[in-house]
Formats: C-alpha cells, structure tokens, sequence
C-alpha cells in the first residue's frame, strides 16, 4: 500500500453499528474523495468486500477475527478499541511485524497534547498526584483506557506510581480526563473535555489516511503527530 493515493483507498469500519462507529461511517463521508470505497463491517464473516485500511472501534471480544483478516489480507489497522488485555496487545505487535498497525485509547490530539505537557512535570515527582476521568453511563470499561495510558504516561515520567484512577460515570458525558498535581502550598490541574465525539472520528480517519503511507510497524498517534 505504500504510495498509493488516499483517492484509491478502501476504507472498512470494523464495529460499525457501535456508537463510534457510527461516528467514523458519518465523518468519513465528509472525507469521501480521500476513499475510493468505505465499507461499514459487522462480521468479518459476512465481510465480501476488500479493505486497504480498518478502523476499528469493537469489542475486546472481536479483536481476533480482526486481527486474522488484517493478516490474511495484508491490510493495515487503525485501532480505538479499549479494555483489551496484555494478550491482545501482544497480537497486535506480532501482527505489526507484517503490516502497519496504529493503536491508541483516545483519537484526540488534544489528548496527545495533555500527554506531552505532563513531562514538564519532571521535576516535581515529589508532589502529590490525582488523576479522574468521566464518563457516560454506557461506557463499559472503567478506568477507562485513555486515564490508564496516562497513569502509565505519568508514571513513567515521576518514576514511581501515583494513586488509582478516580473513575465517574455520568450522564451521557462524552469523556473529562483531569490531572492535579500539588504541593502544600500551589496546585497545577491539566484537564481534557471532549464536546463532541466526532473528535475521535476524525483523528482515526486522519490516522487512517497516515498509516497507509507507513511500513510495518506499531504505531501512536505521537508518531502520526512528528511525521504528518
């Protein structure tokens, strides 16, 4: 696929009856000259059209269907999907070895944004840290996959861990990721809101567009950001 022009591209939408699925069906057609087909796939078995590029926002449950039809058919994958076990992380770096594959819990370069502010906290692992996310009360995995990449993020960068994630489910509250670092005389809040969840849509169709241009590899959205 490397080379080919997004005009030629055939997009396919794994988990296209889901909330962000429908999302990514919806966005993509703002995209439509970039694609010279979309396809929305339920079951890979069902699935009689091709595909250069998948998005995927499914279930943990149907990441081996996925993950097999990628592989036979060489296709490259952009995945949203969270609560997946270290397992499934382990299918996708094997998978990576043999096309490009693009994971991340959040679509949101803003999120990426929140990410890379959080090195500048370097220098303060001795403060106190916090950190909450909300939810709405449809959301099946709790933490949610993007506050436990930012732990995992934040952790890092403190060299040492920090208190478990707050977790709320709320309303139909689309997604609020806050950081709170403080010392016992100032406090330092870093806070994500998402208002739309289109946002997530058109950063896996940008990532989709970006991937196709890539060789075999695991990918972040951090890379997506260096590179596009």
């Amino acid at each position: 696929m490397l080379g080919k022009s997004p005009a030629d591209l055939k997009l396919g939408v794994y988990g296209s009856t889901g909330r962000m699925g429908k999302q990514v069906l919806e966005v993509s057609q703002q995209w439509s000259p970039s694609f010279k087909s979309i396809e929305p796939i339920r079951r890979f078995s069902e699935f009689q059209g091709q595909a250069d590029v998948i998005v995927d926002f499914s279930l943990p449950q149907a990441q081996g269907d996925l993950i097999s039809y990628c592989e036979r058919s060489k296709c490259a994958l952009v995945s949203g999907t969270t609560g997946l076990s270290n397992s499934h992380m382990d299918d996708f770096k094997a998978l990576a070895e043999k096309v490009s594959v693009l994971w991340a819990p959040n679509m949101s370069m803003g999120v990426m944004v929140l990410n890379r502010m959080l090195r500048e906290f370097k220098n303060l692992a001795q403060w106190e840290f916090e950190l909450s996310e909300t939810h709405h009360v449809h959301k099946k995995d709790k933490p949610s996959g993007t506050a436990l990449a930012i732990q995992k993020n934040l952790e890092g960068i403190l060299g040492h861990s920090i208190p478990p994630v707050q977790a709320f489910r709320q309303g139909e509250v689309i997604g609020d990721h806050k950081v709170k670092a403080h010392s016992p005389f100032e406090e330092i809040s870093i806070e994500h809101r998402a208002t739309d969840r289109r946002v997530f849509a058109q950063g896996a169709i940008k990532a989709a567009i970006w991937l196709v241009g890539q060789g075999p590899g695991l990918y972040t959205l951090e890379d997506l950001a260096i590179t596009a």
